[in-house]
């Protein structure tokens, strides 16, 4: 095939562009969950994202015709999508952007390192294990990366056709009625192109619903926002009572003598007699309660937005988005 055109590239970066974002909404939960790889996501994204964007560019055959990969995903062909996206197919993009090539594994005896996983595995077997999910959620999030590319080009089209004045070019009226199905001569009204447009967002929306409703749980995009707990008035109170214990010792290393209701005070809360309470013993209790409740104020802290946040299906969230936006275009064509 020939070297990719610039219209090729351009939808690649746009696609590449929706999976990094999704990747790098997976990869924050993975810092949630083990903080101490976090560092390592960023480089395997990019690394993934190089084979990601060969896989698209690359070509693939159909019969006798050959055709670029991101071609086809952006096209209406329903059947040969379905058979670049069947895992169980030899001719599947799954082979491009999942699945090692074990013919450039070196000879016994030597280290064999032919993809992502087995040369950080060499490194530390938990970024190898990483890497691996990285590889995944690539494929994972491909199909939704390519529909919102669709959905967005769609938009575009529908709204230049909106605002535009004149006599629509013949060239982009028979696009439409290739697109449409009508015969050669066939009249296509504004209203027909703008109808066609609407329903190739409408079928986006279609097979991203089914995708959300037959998610496995584990391939599942998570959002989060903040929760509505308490935590702040609790931190407040922790500051409160350091203020007070940190006054306290003020007080105490000020007095020449201690206030015989300070004696007693200390002498229930380091549980001795009234005779044993010192200066020194007061003052060294009010220290610990302070390191107590700083310990306590900053578990709080480093908690904040971890512990209490909402977690939410985002490509859900996102499909409620997609349908509010295909019903302002509707509402905008029909004023």
């Amino acid at each position: 095939m020939a070297a990719p055109n610039p219209k090729q590239i351009a939808r690649v970066d746009a696609i590449c562009k929706n999976i990094e974002i999704f990747m790098r909404m997976r990869a924050r939960e993975v810092f949630r969950i083990k903080p101490e790889l976090g560092p390592a996501v960023a480089g395997l994204v990019w690394r993934k994202m190089f084979a990601v964007r060969h896989a698209l560019l690359s070509s693939v055959t159909f019969g006798a015709e050959i055709y670029c990969t991101v071609d086809v995903l952006v096209s209406d062909d329903e059947a040969k999508k379905k058979i670049l996206m069947d895992e169980r197919r030899e001719t599947s993009l799954f082979f491009q952007t999942v699945s090692s090539d074990d013919a450039d594994q070196g000879p016994d005896g030597r280290i064999h390192i032919f993809d992502l996983h087995s040369c950080f595995a060499r490194l530390d077997p938990q970024i190898g294990n990483l890497c691996e999910l990285v590889i995944y959620w690539a494929w994972w999030d491909l199909p939704d990366a390519v529909d919102m590319y669709v959905f967005d080009q769609a938009v575009q089209r529908f709204e230049a056709l909106r605002t535009a004045t004149g006599a629509m070019p013949e060239n982009v009226v028979q696009a439409y009625r290739v697109a449409l199905g009508r015969p050669a001569e066939a009249k296509i009204t504004r209203e027909d192109m703008l109808a066609c447009e609407a329903d190739k967002c409408q079928r986006v929306l279609d097979r991203w619903a089914q995708r959300c409703e037959s998610v496995q749980p584990y391939r599942i995009l998570l959002g989060y926002e903040p929760g509505t707990d308490d935590s702040a008035n609790a931190e407040d109170g922790l500051l409160i009572e350091i203020a007070s214990h940190l006054t306290g010792i003020a007080h105490l290393q000020e007095q020449e003598e201690l206030d015989p209701r300070a004696v007693d005070y200390y002498a229930e809360r380091l549980n001795v007699p009234a005779s044993a309470v010192t200066r020194e013993n007061a003052v060294a209790y009010e220290k610990t309660q302070v390191q107590r409740l700083k310990g306590d104020l900053y578990s709080r802290i480093s908690a904040a937005g971890k512990l209490h946040d909402q977690a939410y299906d985002y490509k859900v969230r996102m499909l409620d988005q997609l349908r509010k936006r295909l019903e302002d275009l509707r509402h905008s064509a029909a004023a």
